[in-house]
């Protein structure tokens, strides 16, 4: 659970802060387009979507990222405005559940969502025109209501977690209390050195630092302790790795998202590099091998026992699917995200096990064996190395749709002039 120090190093302030970073296993989702997921072929290839925009960290300096903004051309916003200065930064702005939200993390999080935004419309050329523009940040929202919609709902959330904790009595303790000490730590030592060893120096200059980006200690530990009890919180309801969620429910999130099992060997009728269809003679080559090969596992396509390690044998010496080495064990995918031939023969297979016949997509000829599906089928691995299974995925979407009860019936309230307020006049 606590491997996640290292990647919370790329907190390093003003830019959302931890989204994106990651940290345990339930992370706190933020209010973000989506972008759309990369996407599988049949040959085991990843293609990232061409409009996915990069989730980098902005730079940690409000100020200097806004004026560098400012700096490309057609983006009029941001241009200086009294900023955190504008309240002091005790000064309540809202209540969540009965808890304060104070103008310091108010402005954090406003600041944060600003300094991203402008960042990104600055690489990408794209011309933030006014804070009152319609179109730009949100084809419903004008810049400055989607930049406020999206402070307020990661305000909100963090106050969310830090409640409904309470309500269930999850609490941090002194191995959580280590963690966060050496999360600051590590962003101090990040912010001098890097040489991993803390001093006392590299603290002051980074107390510093956080002043000038008006950012108190309190702010930063609770900036961390969150996540932390975000997490504690997805463990208390569904274990570590989701072991705590049924079968029952495993199986109807498995039935519902129709996830499906499967490997194949493929004999490429491409290019592999340029896509151009290979000599008719090198085609029916790869033809006759595939009716050899499919010759040889029709023999045992009764007797599992046998079919299951000769299908793996084959595959491993004539399989030419590049993808074949990072999913040794399979494809496990959900609809449309291989072509359309393979998907298809595999819904048509027994789960148990089922072999296709030789299958053509424009890949080549595939040889498909689909497997079963389970609770505790597993995905991949996480960032720490540990499986991800379906258990898991399906326990990780529920505590999502019940965050999203948990927001929707939180008693928010947003004192006035900070529901919406002035971003003119903060920011200029």
């Amino acid at each position: 659970m606590k491997k996640w120090i290292a990647a919370l190093i790329c907190l390093c302030l003003m830019a959302g802060l931890l989204a994106g970073c990651g940290g345990g296993n339930s992370e706190i989702e933020y209010y973000e387009d989506e972008q759309p997921a990369a996407e599988t072929s049949a040959a085991g290839e990843e293609t990232a979507p061409q409009d996915a925009a990069p989730q980098d960290a902005a730079p940690a300096e409000g100020e200097s990222a806004v004026e560098s903004a400012a700096e490309a051309e057609g983006i009029h916003i941001g241009l200086g405005g009294t900023g955190y200065e504008t309240y002091a930064p005790d000064t309540v702005v809202a209540t969540v559940n009965g808890t304060e939200v104070t103008w310091m993390e108010y402005y954090y999080w406003l600041n944060s969502y600003v300094t991203q935004y402008l960042q990104l419309a600055e690489q990408y050329g794209v011309a933030l025109t006014s804070w009152d523009a319609v179109g730009e940040l949100s084809s419903e929202q004008s810049n400055a209501d989607a930049l406020i919609a999206m402070a307020q709902f990661s305000a909100e959330q963090y106050h969310v977690v830090q409640t409904e904790a309470e309500k269930l009595g999850v609490t941090l303790d002194d191995e959580d209390a280590a963690t966060i000490a050496s999360v600051y730590d590590s962003n101090a030592d990040a912010q001098g050195d890097g040489d991993g060893e803390t001093t006392d120096e590299e603290r002051a200059a980074f107390d510093e630092f956080l002043a000038e980006n008006h950012v108190d200690r309190a702010l930063f530990d609770y900036l961390s302790e969150v996540p932390l009890l975000n997490d504690k919180v997805f463990i208390a309801t569904y274990g570590e790795f989701g072991e705590k969620y049924s079968d029952e429910a495993t199986q109807t999130f498995i039935d519902e998202s129709g996830v499906l099992n499967a490997k194949h060997i493929l004999l490429l009728t491409v290019d592999e590099q340029t896509r151009e269809p290979l000599s008719e003679e090198e085609i029916a080559e790869k033809r006759a091998t595939a009716e050899e090969i499919y010759a040889r596992l029709t023999e045992m396509k009764d007797n599992q026992d046998a079919l299951i390690p000769a299908f793996d044998e084959l595959m491993n010496q004539y399989s030419e699917d590049s993808g074949l080495a990072a999913y040794p064990d399979g494809y496990i995918f959900s609809e449309g995200e291989m072509v359309p031939e393979f998907e298809e023969a595999v819904k048509a297979l027994d789960e148990n096990y089922g072999l296709s016949d030789i299958v053509e997509s424009d890949y080549g000829y595939h040889i498909i064996l689909r497997q079963p599906i389970t609770p505790d089928t597993v995905l991949g691995q996480d960032a720490n190395g540990e499986d991800v299974t379906l258990r898991y995925q399906a326990a990780s979407q529920q505590y999502s749709a019940q965050m999203q009860v948990w927001m929707d019936t939180a008693d928010v309230v947003w004192n006035e002039g900070f529901d919406h307020p002035d971003m003119q006049a903060i920011f200029g």
